[in-house]
């Protein structure tokens, strides 16, 4: 794929999305979960080397908060490939969207497998923030630990996701 075909793709998606988007507009769960997944599905069509490579598939559900009026339900999803590249969309806990992208670096461990996540996110007040994000996988599930990134955060938070290794 060249680079101008790489441009329009993502041109024609960034239109796609800026029709399905409404300043005015309250978003649902699943208008949520559906603009996640094409922020995911574009990121890895643009982004995934030609070759089939392993992923992991994953969905945000909630969020924990230690403290404030910070919505719990943060629906969205995300994509992480073998070579670390991850990328997602979700509801944040100011009821605003974020889209972020980083690298993931992960170590399977006989309690869970460990993985950080380095990257930046948008979508809130205080604009794009760095992203340093500490989990552990469980089975189907994996928990990950929010710290405040910015002085302008009012809680550290704890998020459930479930994920689809392939």
């Amino acid at each position: 794929m060249s680079q101008a075909e790489i441009e329009a793709s993502i041109e024609e998606i960034k239109e796609l999305l800026m029709r399905q988007y409404d300043k005015d507009m309250r978003w649902s769960f699943w208008h949520g979960v559906t603009m996640a997944t094409l922020v995911i599905l574009a990121l890895w069509l643009t982004f995934a080397p030609s070759k089939a490579c392993a992923q992991t598939i994953g969905l945000h559900a909630a969020t924990w908060h230690d403290s404030g009026h910070l919505e719990s339900k943060t629906p969205g999803a995300y994509i992480r490939l073998d070579n670390g590249f991850t990328a997602g969309a979700y509801r944040n806990s100011y009821r605003l969207n974020s889209a972020y992208a980083g690298y993931t670096m992960s170590t399977p461990h006989a309690w869970g497998d460990w993985s950080l996540t380095v990257g930046i996110v948008t979508g809130y007040p205080a604009g794009t923030l760095p992203l340093l994000a500490p989990s552990t996988r469980i089975g189907p599930i994996r928990l990950t630990l929010i710290p405040k990134a910015h002085k302008s955060q009012t809680a550290t938070g704890i998020h459930l996701s479930a994920e689809i290794a392939r």
